[in-house]
Parts: C-alpha cells; sequence; structure tokens
C-alpha cells in the first residue's frame, strides 16, 4: 500500500479561528495602525522573537495593555478544534496518510495549536509562513514545502482562493467543507 501524504491546513481545518476575536478582546478597533502590518511580520519570521513581538504590540497600544492581557487577546483569535478533525488526523496514519501542516502562522500560535488540538502530535511537522517569510498562496510557500515534504497527493483549506493557488502550482488541492468530506476524498485516494 502506498502512503499517501497530506497538506492539511491549520486555520478552520483543524481550529476554529477567528481574527476579529484579538480586537474584540481589547476593545480597539481593527485599523489600529500598525497591528496588521506587526502581525504579518510575525507570521513571516521578519520578527522571530515573542517578547520582541509583544513590546512592539504594547508599544502601538500605548502601553495600555499589559502583556499577559495581549497574549490572551492574541491566543483568543484560536477559538476550539473544529468537529471531528482530531479524530480524523489521529487516524491517518492507521490509513497508510502521512500529514504535514501547511499553514500562515507564527510560532505563538503554533504552541497555541498544540495545546488545543489533541491530535497535534499525529502531525506534529509542517510547512510554515514563519520559516518561509511569505503567506500562502505565494508560490515561495509552495515550494518551500515541496522542499521539505514532496508534493502532496491532496492539499486541503477553507480557503478557495489558497486552494486555487494551489492547482495553479500543480497540486491536487480540494476546499475542506468537514472532517467527514474530508475522510470520504482520502478513502478515495487509498
Amino acid at each position: 500500500m502506498k502512503t499517501l501524504l497530506l497538506a492539511i491546513d491549520i486555520g478552520n481545518v483543524c481550529i476554529h479561528i477567528d481574527h476579529k476575536n484579538f480586537y474584540r478582546q481589547l476593545d480597539i478597533p481593527e485599523t489600529t495602525y500598525g497591528i496588521k502590518e506587526l502581525i504579518r511580520d510575525f507570521e513571516w519570521g521578519i520578527i522571530r522573537d515573542e517578547d520582541v513581538f509583544f513590546d512592539r504590540l504594547s508599544t502601538l497600544l500605548s502601553g495600555k495593555f499589559p502583556h499577559k492581557k495581549l497574549q490572551d487577546a492574541f491566543a483568543a483569535i484560536l477559538i476550539r478544534p473544529v468537529d471531528g478533525m482530531s479524530d480524523l488526523v489521529s487516524h491517518l496514519p492507521a490509513m497508510g496518510i502521512n500529514a504535514a501542516f501547511f499553514s500562515d502562522i507564527s510560532p505563538f500560535h503554533l504552541r497555541c495549536t498544540q495545546k488545543m488540538f489533541p491530535a497535534f502530535d499525529s502531525i506534529s511537522r509542517g510547512a510554515f509562513s514563519f520559516n518561509c517569510g511569505a503567506w500562502k498562496p505565494s508560490e515561495k510557500m509552495f515550494s518551500h514545502f515541496e522542499e521539505l515534504f514532496g508534493t502532496p497527493d491532496l492539499y486541503t483549506d477553507d480557503r478557495s482562493d489558497l486552494i486555487s493557488g494551489a492547482k495553479k502550482h500543480g497540486w491536487h488541492a480540494e476546499q475542506f467543507v468537514s472532517a467527514e468530506d474530508l475522510y470520504k476524498k482520502l478513502t478515495l485516494l487509498c
């Protein structure tokens, strides 16, 4: 039996996310100057040190919030595991599927995912934006994944624009709908 390679996104595939939760937790507008760029720099690995990230975030917000409050608000972007995904991911090896995360994420949120997603250790490897300096659908991200793991037999993500980008890169990609739907797609490949 051939082992298949699955590239799997984290946000809204394994863990429900809502970026607006960060702003709601701090009761600040989403348009607050410099925050989106700072988060991008953290997710691209331009800022590698968490303390530096939270120091700069505090400075942007005029020191109104202690680091703990900022960390809690940033962690609140991750909400809860997607129904059925932890069970499915934990069963992938038995199905002959080797999985790797493929995610635009900061090291901070990756650690939060590890704590929140019970089947994290069933995968525990991946191609991440903070190691690549780009977000999907950048060619740089797809090449980064391929350098680490090869071309996946299937890539799944909740965002249609990222599925389109993967297809343009020559990958077999399917939009994530649910754990049950992904299971059906995987069994057809096995």
